[in-house]
């Protein structure tokens, strides 16, 4: 009797060469797994990648205050804008 073992094309596209059989035979039920490993890594990069998305995509805030407290406390900004003398 045949061991269980992956469906390896034949001549013929719908045989194995091993067994003669087609691919939907109970000898070749371990191929349903393969590659599972690489499809659950493609799955958890995706997830990753759309948590990510959503994070960097949210509204973090007004950040106004903060951009005219570095123009009017820094020492690069000093004498420059619409109003030098403001400074």
């Amino acid at each position: 009797m045949n061991r269980p073992h992956p469906f390896e094309r034949s001549i013929s596209p719908e045989r194995c060469c091993r067994c003669n059989e087609g691919p939907g035979h109970r000898l070749h039920l371990g191929d349903l797994f393969e590659g599972t490993d690489e499809d659950r890594a493609k799955a958890e990069a995706l997830a990753m990648r759309e948590e990510m998305e959503t994070r960097l995509r949210s509204f973090k805030g007004d950040i106004s205050s903060k951009a005219g407290d570095m123009e009017r406390f820094s020492p690069l900004f000093y004498g420059q804008g619409n109003n030098p003398t403001l400074f």
